[in-house]
């Protein structure tokens, strides 16, 4: 049935082989000699507002008492989203600064 093998994307066949590297060093049998793919490298896909609403959501689930401190994890995810929008803020103001760098160095 060789001719009915699929392929699977890179990232999900070095994560199984990752797994796979764990077992073997487990076993003390040294890294499987196998060829890996580079996986393209992709920006993660940022969380609609809904999905924002999820997790924090999530983060409330199973906390029968309020908590406050760096442990809440309401606060912990909350705070993953405002660094998250700080560094999407940054990086727009880069880009733009290196596009018109770039724009008024090639007039």
């Amino acid at each position: 049935m060789r001719g009915s093998e699929q392929r699977g994307a890179a990232s999900t066949v070095n994560l199984a082989l990752a797994s796979l590297d764990a077992l073997y060093r487990c076993l003390g049998l040294g890294r499987p000699h196998v060829r890996r793919d580079k996986p393209a490298l992709a920006a993660p896909r940022a969380l609609d507002e809904a999905g924002q609403r999820r997790l924090l959501r999530a983060a409330d689930v199973g906390h029968s008492e309020p908590t406050t401190g760096p442990q809440d994890p309401r606060s912990l995810a909350q705070h993953l989203r405002f660094v998250a929008d700080r560094l999407m803020t940054q990086l727009e103001m880069t880009t733009s600064t290196l596009a018109s760098a770039s724009g008024s160095a090639s007039r």
